[in-house]
């Protein structure tokens, strides 16, 4: 799951620097450059939260007899 994150995250800053790139005007971009930052910071707590789960997975529930 983290590994599609990571490939969608570097897609879409891919996309938006092309987008940059065309328009060219650095003040007209600015807000176009910031979201880097938050696919870096998305991308961030996507895998601290695989990561989490790969060291300690979810318990099974129990399944003994109901009351």
């Amino acid at each position: 799951m983290c590994g599609r994150t990571a490939l969608a995250a570097v897609l879409a800053v891919l996309l938006l620097e092309c987008a940059v790139r065309l328009v060219g005007d650095a003040d007209r971009t600015e807000a176009l450059r910031q979201w880097r930052l938050r696919m870096a910071w998305v991308t961030g707590l996507n895998a601290a939260f695989a990561a989490s789960y790969s060291l300690r997975p979810r318990r099974e529930p129990a399944t003994g007899p109901r009351r």
